[in-house]
């Protein structure tokens, strides 16, 4: 099973974070084996900058949890440069698509289930 997340709000993040780690307590419960990736957006990306993660009611700790759950955090290029965002800036476990429409187009051409939070 592979589902792939899609959060382009700030405000977003906690629900994303809280329907990925249902899911991957469902899908551990019933022995299936998933593949999640959350693709950030637009200002989306800006909840991944550690220090705006840290600020973010357990923002953070809730993002390193499902990272640390094999779940791929991807963090749009073009976002990032359109506002600035330094990627030695983001958390440690965020990894950078060139552009993250196209890797939300790609990986449903792969068979991925999309979700937008």
């Amino acid at each position: 099973m592979n589902i792939l997340f899609h959060v382009d709000e700030v405000e977003r993040w906690n629900t994303a974070v809280s329907s990925v780690r249902n899911l991957l307590d469902h899908y551990e419960v019933n022995r299936t084996q998933v593949q999640i990736e959350v693709v950030a957006c637009g200002e989306a990306v800006r909840a991944l900058i550690q220090s705006e993660a840290e600020k973010r009611s357990g923002l953070a700790a809730g993002l390193r949890y499902i990272a640390g759950e094999g779940v791929v955090l991807a963090a749009c290029g073009s976002s990032l440069y359109k506002y600035r965002i330094p990627t030695e800036t983001l958390l440690h476990e965020v990894i950078i698509v060139p552009v993250g429409m196209a890797e939300l187009v790609e990986r449903q051409s792969l068979g991925y289930a999309y979700i937008k939070i």
